[in-house]
């Protein structure tokens, strides 16, 4: 269980548009949790710790992130799932949203946003676990 989620294997029958989350995406994904953090946020943002948390999911040890790309395939959107090993009163494993964002500018016109729910419902699916939002 402690490992579910680095156990995932993008096969291709998740919703096409959303691709894993790799080293190479650290830059663009900070990028975008900066610009989140800027619209709703509650406390100070620790860059470095947001860098230790981001490669954790592109590792995928116990959270994962999905992508998706612009035109140019520069992460535009990002869903970020974390494992949950049950609760205060409970031992039941669950995914955790932690967010789902897509960046103002490629919002309108476009799927993503849509394309990532259907992401984490699926990884929820796939693994048997439910999604916590």
């Amino acid at each position: 269980m402690a490992q579910m989620l680095e156990a995932v294997k993008f096969d291709g029958s998740a919703p096409p548009p959303v691709r894993l989350a790799v080293p190479e995406d650290e830059d663009a994904l900070f990028h975008l949790c900066t610009y989140m953090h800027g619209d709703v946020a509650m406390f100070p943002m620790s860059p470095r710790k947001v860098r230790e948390e981001l490669r954790v999911g592109i590792l995928r040890q116990r959270s994962m992130i999905g992508v998706v790309d612009s035109p140019e395939r520069k992460p535009v959107g990002m869903a970020w799932l974390c494992q949950c090993d049950g609760d205060w009163y409970t031992d039941a494993v669950s995914i955790g949203e932690r967010f789902v964002f897509v960046h103002p500018e490629h919002r309108r016109g476009t799927t993503h946003a849509h394309d990532l729910l259907a992401w984490t419902r699926w990884i929820s699916a796939s693994l048997g676990y439910p999604l916590m939002i």
